[in-house]
């Protein structure tokens, strides 16, 4: 027997008793309640109503569960941005308390005194050799010191980039190592190259001096400075920053941190990018990387929602942005986190779960749909892009390029090549100027495990191309490790 009927038949005895004992104490006789009558139908509403409150008890248990995932997910990326910037800081305090032990030395030296012990004692913060006259510092930051440098045998002025103790943290060192290498490699005038990285005083050394074009400004400063930029300047900008992601991508590499910061101009606008850190092969499979890869502010949704096996286009979506900051001379998508970032966008381009997700493999569709499903992202733009594109004689053109930079799908994203044939910089192609990569860069090297001593072996080999003399001076120290000098 049912559910059901076993409850209509419980009602319809209780009913009947009751009735029963009506007609005894009133004197009147009364038929029972037939089982098919009103009871029977009242109990199966009421089974109805408790499945119903299962059903939502489930459903609320599913959304309270998917809620808790998306908490999660986001402790977890603040976990993540936070131990970055602890990161930064005491990579920051090392450098200051660098700095302040290289004043005491100076000081001590000054005085006729031996420098206090520990680490390098530098004459004048860096050691450098006769040619290379040091005329100003230039700035600091969490993985080096550079300095504005008189070349006396080139007569030119250059950059010195100092890292000092780059083995001292294998991360760190690696991505010192993958820098050096990709700025020897990368022959392009759209990016910035290695002219020189400095002989050490022995293999066992502890600082870098890498040396490169000297550059007057980043486009970081220029934008946000009160200097004038007119649409020509900002054109030829994007068009070679675009030059150098060609060439960049034909050789396999994706910048994946391309950011106004990292963009150095000078004064005829001539522009070279810079920071190849966190640069990586874009043939590999699967990089597995978090989504911090990119500032915030510059990175492509695929970065935000499924922060692996991501492709070259990251840098087309970051050069967008960087597009519609040199206009509009604030950033585009100033985030305050992940969630917020995802937003932003959306507000400014809208956000369609079929269309914008039709990239996403089919394994990871649920669980993206799922981090999105209580985000409730606009479907169509609340501030339009048109609003911010202002002042440009060519407007149509220029807001064309810029949507095709910020597809949100990578697979139909423009690419650089075809972004530099868009007729917005129709004027300003120059075949002999939009080279490619004679081969794919070869990222071998990189497959190591990084210790203080494989570091310095390697950034030594390095040294070495520039500095074939070092090998002859060190001859004896590189039989006793087993290497042929």
């Amino acid at each position: 027997m049912g559910a059901s009927a076993a409850a209509a038949g419980a009602v319809g005895a209780a009913a009947a008793c009751i009735c029963a004992r009506s007609a005894r104490g009133s004197g009147r006789g009364a038929a029972p309640l037939a089982s098919s009558g009103q009871p029977a139908s009242s109990a199966d509403g009421r089974d109805e109503d408790d499945e119903e409150r299962r059903r939502k008890r489930k459903e609320q248990k599913r959304q309270d569960k998917e809620r808790q995932r998306e908490r999660d997910k986001q402790t977890q990326a603040e976990a993540e941005e936070e131990a970055e910037r602890q990161a930064r800081a005491r990579l920051a305090q090392e450098a200051a308390a660098r700095l302040e032990q290289e004043r005491k030395a100076a000081q001590a030296a000054a005085a006729g005194q031996a420098p206090p012990a520990g680490g390098s004692a530098p004459a004048g913060h860096f050691q450098l050799p006769a040619y290379l006259s040091m005329v100003k510092k230039l700035g600091s930051g969490a993985y080096g010191e550079v300095a504005l440098c008189d070349d006396l045998q080139k007569q030119q002025q250059v950059a010195v980039k100092v890292i000092r103790d780059f083995a001292k943290d294998p991360v760190r060192g690696k991505r010192i190592l993958r820098e050096v290498r990709l700025l020897a490699y990368l022959q392009h005038d759209n990016l910035l190259n290695l002219t020189d990285i400095l002989a050490p005083p022995s293999p066992d050394f502890d600082d870098i001096y890498i040396v490169m074009p000297y550059l007057q400004v980043d486009l970081h400063r220029l934008i946000h400075s009160r200097v004038p930029l007119v649409e020509a300047q900002s054109k030829a900008f994007v068009c070679q920053t675009l030059r150098g992601l060609k060439y960049m991508h034909s050789a396999g590499v994706m910048h994946r941190d391309l950011k106004p910061s990292n963009v150095l101009v000078n004064k005829d606008c001539s522009l070279k990018i810079a920071d190849f850190g966190l640069a990586r092969s874009s043939e590999e499979e699967e990089c597995k990387m978090t989504e911090y890869v990119v500032t915030r502010w510059y990175r492509a949704p695929e970065l935000l929602l499924l922060p692996s096996g991501y492709s070259e286009a990251v840098d087309l979506w970051s050069m967008g942005c960087i597009h519609v900051e040199l206009i509009a001379r604030e950033p585009l998508f100033p985030g305050k986190d992940h969630f917020d970032q995802l937003r932003h966008i959306a507000e400014t381009l809208g956000f369609s779960v079929e269309r914008d997700l039709a990239w996403v493999p089919p394994q990871n569709l649920r669980e993206v749909k799922r981090m999105l499903g209580s985000r409730r992202l606009p479907e169509r733009p609340e501030k339009p892009l048109s609003q911010r594109i202002q002042g440009i004689e060519d407007r149509d053109a220029c807001l064309d390029l810029i949507v095709k930079m910020l597809d949100k799908v990578p697979l139909t994203r423009i690419s650089a090549a075809d972004a530099i044939a868009h007729p917005y910089l129709a004027k300003l192609q120059d075949p002999p100027k939009e080279t490619v990569a004679l081969e794919r860069f070869d990222w071998a090297f990189d497959q190591f495990e990084a210790t203080t001593r494989s570091l310095k072996d390697r950034v030594y080999a390095e040294c070495a191309r520039y500095h074939p003399e070092i090998v002859d001076r060190d001859a004896e120290w590189i039989r006793e490790r087993g290497f042929k000098a």
